[in-house]
């Protein structure tokens, strides 16, 4: 009896653990020679807001990142649908001057589909997949590179 105990507990054990996830993250890289300011409507949070933080020459922040049963898959354009469904139209991202006082490049949700929106377009981004670790089975990143031409003022 305590064989099978013994048995029946490192079953449930082992059976109970989380499954399998995977992890997609998107990115944004300042490859400028100046400290900007990014200011981002960050979904994430449990009440989403926008988010403002500094971002010096070579460093990344990341915009979103979400985990889950790796069954599903998410596609590059899901986290700017899902700014955009919680946020409205109007949301946006915007790259200020490191003082704030200047508006250096504003992408507005609103003109996701026009052309020539580099922020928005798939080639625009690095994608890399990486093999997670833990219960992480893969991790999915796409970052987005601001380039000196993409400050120049709106």
């Amino acid at each position: 009896m305590k064989k099978f105990l013994s048995f029946f507990a490192v079953l449930v054990l082992f059976t109970a653990c989380d499954p399998p996830q995977n992890c997609y993250s998107w990115w944004i890289k300042n490859s400028t020679d100046e400290t900007l300011t990014l200011n981002f409507y960050d979904c994430t949070l449990y009440e989403p807001s926008y988010r403002t933080g500094l971002l010096s020459p070579g460093d990344s922040v990341v915009l979103y990142r979400i985990c889950f049963g790796e069954k599903n898959h998410m596609q590059f354009d899901s986290y700017f649908e899902k700014s955009a469904s919680l946020g409205g139209v109007n949301v946006h991202w915007q790259i200020l001057s490191e003082d704030r006082n200047t508006v250096l490049k504003t992408w507005r949700y609103s003109d996701y589909s026009l052309p020539d929106q580099r922020f928005f377009e798939k080639s625009s981004w690095r994608h890399y997949v990486n093999a997670g670790h833990g219960r992480i089975s893969y991790e999915y990143l796409w970052t987005f590179e601001i380039q000196p031409e993409d400050i120049t003022q709106d």
